[in-house]
């Protein structure tokens, strides 16, 4: 009986499924472009996987949808675009990032510290 007992107790401790997400619920960035106007940064994002048009059209491809945003930082401005979009925003996947010449020449390092810090993109 005893032996049941920690048996029953080991297979609930062996759950494997304890961090599953959702894809529907996220959008997908394939693409990231940032530029600086005045003070303010302007980020889009490319999002690859956006809602499909009504199902009575003739093709059922994804559409591709581009979103921007302006904060004060790059880290408000994506959030800028998180209020615009129905889904969260999913970096773990994107290919591609555009940086503006201004950006490159003075404002490389805030840039590059916020893609560090993402937990959500891979390194």
């Amino acid at each position: 009986m005893r032996k049941i007992i920690i048996s029953i107790i080991s297979l609930f401790m062996v759950c494997g499924c304890y961090n599953y997400h959702e894809l529907n619920k996220y959008s997908i960035v394939t693409g990231i472009a940032i530029d600086k106007n005045d003070n303010n940064y302007e980020v889009s994002v490319l999002i690859a996987n956006s809602p499909k048009e009504s199902s009575n059209s003739e093709s059922n491809t994804s559409r591709i949808v581009v979103y921007s945003g302006i904060g004060d930082s790059v880290f408000t401005a994506i959030k800028d675009i998180g209020l615009i979009s129905t889904k969260e925003l999913y970096m773990g996947n994107f290919s591609i990032l555009v940086l503006s010449e201004e950006i490159a020449k003075n404002g490389l390092t805030e840039v590059i510290d916020l893609f560090l810090r993402e937990s959500t993109i891979k390194k």
